[in-house]
């Protein structure tokens, strides 16, 4: 069970405002209620588990075991609560006593959790969806735009600190033999100098190319996630050293380059929408100036802090979890022309683009 023990955060949903408002709850309840988007985790202890949710008034556990119905605490009423646990599906039911039932599947993957939310007396389906939350760990690549970014989770980022394998490369034909030694046992690889095969490392699967060059071995590992990892490893006598480095592959950084949507900004009550126009595809956001929200960029959590001054509106990004990555763009509006200028923490340098009606 790899999502046991991680943090989901929450991410968007649909149909929750109409779910909550059949529940027949006072007016300070429903927008409570509305507002809470705690995140999860849910945790194994033998044959037992907790189901925590975790927020900033205060984190909530239920301990339980699949298919024992307990006594759910709610508040002011309670409920008769099953949890069933089947893989990667967690089904919480919960019996009231005026007759009525509620039911939350929660779908579980690497780096999402699903939440789907029924009852008995509502026809509708309403969904919450969340990310994995991810550590402050990062591996940082030049772009264009300042900072690439392929994240890991904190679980992965201590176990590839602490891989630190012993190494042997052995002939065999044609082809070569490259072993890691390491205390959970060898692996082996097989190689053809030069041609592409796929493995698993853990639950990543990677690309992977040797190359063998007199005494020198270069690997090539290129991740799902579009990261491109390149260990040169460099033979002489009793001695090896090994190169690591990184870099965006080619089509990634074509679509960088080529992602230049139309833009435009509309105010909308006291907040504003901000529409980006791209092949025919619009995607808008919405925002209130001076006011943080989160999103996500694939798995990744951003925080995000729009400010708007005058003729100019300031976008303020922060990557990760522990927001070690920060990205800044500010668009300076003149007449019929805007100036967007892009910088993060991680470069020194200043990114421009340049628009106009």
């Amino acid at each position: 069970m790899a999502y046991t023990g991680k943090t989901y955060k929450f991410d968007r949903e649909e149909n929750f405002e109409e779910f909550v408002d059949t529940l027949g709850l006072p007016a300070d309840r429903v927008a409570g209620f509305k507002a809470y988007k705690p995140s999860h985790k849910l945790v194994k202890d033998g044959d037992s588990y907790s189901h925590i949710a975790l927020s900033p008034t205060g984190d909530k556990e239920l301990k339980f075991q699949s298919g024992v119905e307990f006594v759910e605490d709610l508040g002011d009423i309670s409920a008769k609560t099953t949890f069933t646990v089947n893989g990667n599906t967690v089904v919480q039911v919960q019996k009231f006593d005026d007759g009525r039932s509620l039911t939350y599947k929660r779908e579980y993957s690497e780096d999402k959790l699903v939440v789907t939310i029924t009852s008995s007396f509502w026809d509708g389906t309403a969904t919450r969806y969340y990310v994995a939350a991810y550590g402050k760990y990062c591996i940082i690549f030049p772009s264009e735009l300042g900072c690439g970014r392929t994240w890991l989770s904190a679980e992965k980022a201590e176990f590839f600190k602490k891989f630190k394998p012993d190494q042997k490369i052995e002939m065999n034909g044609d082809k070569y033999v490259f072993t890691f030694n390491t205390p959970r046992g060898d692996k082996p690889l097989t190689f053809t100098s030069g041609v592409e095969f796929e493995d698993k490392a853990r639950d990543l699967t990677v690309k992977n190319t040797f190359t063998v060059d007199g005494n020198n071995v270069t690997h090539v590992m290129k991740f799902d996630s579009g990261l491109v990892v390149t260990a040169k490893k460099e033979f002489s006598g009793m001695k090896m050293v090994e190169k690591l480095t990184n870099s965006l592959p080619d089509e990634k950084k074509g679509f960088l380059l080529n992602y230049k949507p139309n833009q435009r900004f509309d105010k909308d009550g006291d907040g504003y929408v901000q529409t980006l126009y791209l092949n025919d595809v619009e995607k808008t956001v919405n925002f209130k100036s001076g006011e943080e929200f989160e999103s996500t960029l694939r798995t990744v959590p951003i925080k995000n802090l729009y400010t708007v001054d005058g003729n100019t509106i300031t976008h303020v990004m922060k990557f990760g979890e522990n927001g070690e990555v920060v990205s800044t763009v500010k668009k300076e509006f003149t007449g019929d022309k805007m100036e967007e200028s892009i910088t993060n923490n991680k470069w020194d340098g200043t990114a421009k683009r340049y628009y106009s009606v």
